[in-house]
This record gives C-alpha cells, sequence and structure tokens, in this order.
C-alpha cells in the first residue's frame, strides 16, 4: 500500500519597511508590493497547508497588514475584507485586498515631521517571531516551519542594534531562517551590516540589489526565496566568501569588520579565526579566549553550536 507522506506546513512571514524617502527617489512601491504579493501567493499555491503574514516597519511603529493584529482586534472590531475580484483564487484575493487597504491607512497615518531615518525593524521582529510563535503553540501535531522575509529599503539605526540582535538570537533558537533583500541606495556598495549578520546567523540567504536591478526582483524572489528550509538543503546558492560585521568590545565600543571571510559557522578576521558568543556578541582584543575553539564561552558560558554553518550572501 502507498503510503502519501505530506510536507509539514510552512510560514512566511513578510516585513516591509515603508519610510517614505526611499520611495520617493528611485523605489516604486506599487511594483514591490506587486512583486511581494506574486512571492507570497507563490508560497500559498505550494500547499493548502501553507500561510503567510505581512508587518509594516515604519518610522514610528510596526504593524501587521495581513491578518490583522490579534491585539488591535481585542480594541477595535476590524472591518470584514470583501474580495475585489471573484475571479481570482480566494486566499490570493484576500491577502491582497487586506494589504494593500490597511497600508494605505498605515501611510496616511504617517507625519512628515520629525520623522527619524530608520524604520522600526527590531519591533517588527519581535512581533513578527510572537506570532510565530504562537502559531506553532496552536498547532501542537504538526506545527509550521517559519522563515522571515525583510525588504529593506531604509538606513539601519545603530540603536536598534542590541534589540535586532536579540531578535536574531531568538530566531535562531527556532531555526528560523532570516532572509534579507537589501535595496540599495545611488552609491551604496555593502548593504545593511546588521542585516547580513541577521542572514549569516540564521542561514538565511541576503541578496544586495541595485537600483538597476530592480526588474529582475520577481526572478529572484521566486528563485532563491520561494523555497523552505527542508527544500534549501537540496539547492545549491551562490555564495560570497565575505560578509561585513559589527562586533562589540569588552568596552563596549562598536567596530565594523569589513570583508571578514566566512568559515563553517566561524568568522575570520586576518590570520585568526574568531568565535563570537551568540549571547554577548563580544571581540575581546586582548584576550585570545574567541580564537580557540572552545565548547562554551567563557563569559557567559553559553555551549556553541556546532551545527550552524555559513549563511547564503549574495
Amino acid at each position: 500500500m502507498l503510503t502519501v507522506i505530506e510536507d509539514p506546513p510552512s510560514h512566511l512571514l513578510v516585513i516591509l519597511e515603508t519610510h517614505p524617502a526611499p520611495y520617493a527617489t528611485n523605489i516604486s512601491l506599487p511594483v514591490l508590493l506587486s512583486n511581494l504579493l506574486l512571492l507570497i501567493n507563490a508560497h500559498l499555491s505550494l500547499s493548502h497547508q501553507n500561510s503567510a503574514s505581512c508587518i509594516a516597519a515604519t518610522p514610528h511603529i510596526s504593524k501587521f497588514l495581513y491578518p490583522i493584529s490579534p491585539a488591535e482586534s481585542v480594541v477595535h472590531s476590524p472591518e470584514p475584507v470583501e474580495p475585489e475580484n471573484s475571479s481570482m483564487y480566494r486566499a490570493f484575493d484576500q491577502v491582497k485586498t487586506a494589504v494593500h487597504r490597511n497600508l494605505l491607512h498605515l501611510l496616511s497615518q504617517q507625519s512628515p515631521k520629525n520623522m527619524p531615518n530608520g524604520t522600526q525593524l527590531a519591533g517588527a521582529l519581535s512581533l513578527g517571531l510572537t506570532y510565530i510563535n504562537r502559531l506553532q503553540i496552536n498547532s501542537p501535531l504538526s506545527p509550521p516551519t517559519a522563515r522571515i522575509l525583510i525588504i529593506s529599503t531604509s538606513n539601519a539605526s545603530k540603536g536598534q542594534y542590541i534589540p535586532i540582535m536579540n531578535s536574531v538570537f531568538a530566531a535562531q533558537k527556532q531555526k528560523i531562517a532570516i532572509d534579507v533583500v537589501r535595496i540599495a541606495e545611488q552609491g551604496e556598495e555593502s548593504g545593511s551590516t546588521f542585516l547580513q549578520q541577521a542572514s549569516f546567523t540564521t542561514n538565511g540567504v541576503y541578496t544586495l540589489f541595485k537600483p538597476d536591478m530592480m526588474s529582475q526582483l520577481p526572478q529572484y524572489l521566486l528563485q532563491l526565496y520561494a523555497t523552505d528550509q527542508s527544500t534549501r538543503r537540496h539547492l545549491v546558492f551562490p555564495k560570497r566568501l565575505f560578509i561585513h560585521i559589527l562586533v562589540l568590545t569588552a568596552e563596549g565600543k562598536s567596530i565594523f569588520a569589513r570583508n571578514v571571510s566566512v568559515i563553517g559557522g566561524f568568522v575570520k578576521l586576518g590570520m585568526c579565526v574568531v568565535y563570537v558568543c551568540q549571547v554577548y556578541t563580544l571581540l575581546r582584543r586582548t584576550n585570545p579566549v574567541f580564537c580557540q575553539r572552545y565548547e562554551r564561552c567563557s563569559t557567559c558560558g553559553t555551549k556553541f553550536d556546532k551545527s550552524i554553518d555559513g549563511a547564503t550572501v549574495i
């Protein structure tokens, strides 16, 4: 008798940065949004068990675009989403209608006065990880595998480094990959240092898009980001040997390590192979403890995870 084994359900969470400055110059928000909906539809069409969600990270707040935020639904009962196109598959139409309606409402509430440079990306990551954790708890028999896709369009705020890395380490512990599509500004060469670290730490896929590459975005999204973790084990992704990493000294000062070569779960800085503690993320210049292979961190006792490989960085 033939036994059919179905793949576990998969959840795709998309975080879209909506700072107005990049969209006023070289990025078309409607085009970008249509490409993201194409990816979400492809993900949902792979299995009837798959699910998706979308969060907008604005300069002042992070909110769900789809589905409606559970906290907001308690305070204000959400309006029912009526399908606009009866000929479209219902799941696709629900996502499209909700994302468009909620994003327009959110953008209309933004004030150009006192607008910071970055967005509330750390809050969006925390919100997404909390939602994924609830999905997995509510499905104990068949918990969904999950991954996060960040569409980065604005400059990173250095003040968010600690909360972002806390979310990254939480995602690493839960084996949630953080994929990143960094849409670069004019003249930007290296991309986001924070998000390169996030992808490297969680075995995600990092892509740096120049403004003249936007026409290739649908192909990249479908070929690199439509696959889940179980499928990626059978695929070969192009890799780059160097990434940019921000590390902290023991004195609490931040330093940027440029062109760091990746060796498995280690990073190579010059002639020294350095293992960075996933809790403290400290690189001590005066103490060579992280230049040697130890089972645990000498500072906090955290056991190093030897199964972590280098992330895919394009």
